[in-house]
């Protein structure tokens, strides 16, 4: 979950567009879910179901999120909160996204909680925090006071590019944290990326399956990003690679305790790759019209394609729609697994909304 996307549009690579409790436009006191956040009486008070979950991630940058949570949320089991990050103190940094108070119950609040700063995903706060047991013991109690105060089911930690030689640190902190947590009744979910296999060097070395996925109560497959904006350009979150990440994951960690996360965004490449960015779905879908190219839909990668010329030169992008999203719906409920979470809640048309609720009344392989 490494991306954010504001306006529709996201320039750069990887962690840069992440927003770290930063609310970009004032709450009207008008609205009722204004007036119910101040007094935490929220319209949703239902419980997560027993059945297939959908859930997503929240950011409070970008109003369409808080209108989904608002309108969805009785739909929604679980609501991941972005977002608070730490100091290299291991003090908790952010700023609360007040007006889901009043719109979502603390039974399906979970609040995240990331190794990343105003410059985005840091390897050495992560370090600071597995590595010295005061400042990761600081880290804990922060993170518990937070969800006292603001009122959640419990937390998601989502460290990215963690040094390879602070695997077992990280598993470590993480096992002293859900030991923390659960003595509390709340739960920790963690966010991972995406492997096929237990490899200890290279891309998501640094994560521990088998040993996170014990001691956590949930672990959400962050299963995207097979191509990204600063590689070669790809299909994001291709179908076949996507029931591969599954497989691997299926046979190191309870079913019932994975979550897939499903992308709603698309990548845009050019040749010069300052320029490379990230779209929503649905956004991209309508500027590739506008620009005049013909999308091409790939069977196997369940993904949308177009290349076309402009004068910053070639352009190739890849995104998902709604045929992509009830494929991963599917593949989810194929593997038993819990669920599936969206990155993000806001980029999606309102449209998809009863197809989603539809499946997770009566799910199907």
């Amino acid at each position: 979950m490494a991306l954010s996307l504001v306006g529709g549009a996201l320039a750069g690579v990887g962690f840069a567009g992440y927003k770290l409790g930063a609310v970009t436009e004032s709450e009207s006191l008008w609205r009722p879910e204004t007036w119910r956040a101040a007094f935490n009486m929220p319209r949703d008070t239902s419980p997560p179901s027993i059945g297939f979950w959908l859930t997503g991630w929240h950011v409070d940058y970008d109003s369409d999120s808080t209108a989904v949570v608002a309108r969805e949320s009785e739909g929604l089991d679980q609501v991941i909160l972005f977002g608070w990050g730490f100091d290299k103190s291991g003090n908790v940094t952010g700023q609360d996204p007040f007006p889901i108070k009043g719109m979502t119950g603390p039974k399906k609040r979970v609040l995240l909680f990331g190794n990343f700063n105003t410059d985005g995903f840091s390897a050495d706060l992560a370090h600071a925090i597995v590595a010295d047991q005061q400042v990761g013991q600081r880290a804990i109690d922060g993170i518990l006071a937070k969800v006292r105060d603001f009122e959640g089911s419990g937390i998601q930690i989502d460290f990215e590019g963690v040094y390879l030689s602070d695997r077992d640190g990280y598993t470590a902190w993480l096992k002293r944290l859900a030991a923390a947590l659960h003595k509390e009744g709340l739960t920790l979910s963690v966010a991972v990326p995406a492997k096929q296999s237990d490899n200890r060097n290279g891309f998501g070395g640094e994560i521990d399956y088998p040993s996170i996925g014990q001691a956590a109560d949930f672990i959400y497959l962050m299963a995207y990003d097979r191509h990204y904006l600063g590689g070669e350009a790809g299909p994001v979150a291709p179908l076949d690679w996507t029931e591969a990440v599954v497989r691997y994951a299926v046979g190191v960690i309870p079913s019932q305790k994975l979550i897939l996360g499903v992308p709603l965004f698309g990548y845009e490449w050019v040749e010069d790759s300052a320029q490379n960015a990230s779209y929503g779905g649905a956004f991209l879908t309508n500027r590739v019209a506008e620009a005049g190219a013909q999308a091409a839909w790939d069977p196997v990668a369940a993904e949308y394609h177009a290349e076309w010329q402009s004068p910053e030169g070639k352009r190739v992008a890849w995104w998902g729609d709604e045929r992509s999203l009830e494929a991963k719906l599917h593949l989810a409920y194929q593997y038993n697994l819990k669920g599936i979470a969206l990155w993000r809640l806001g980029l999606e048309p309102d449209r998809w909304w009863p197809n989603l609720h539809r499946f997770k009344q009566a799910p199907s392989k």
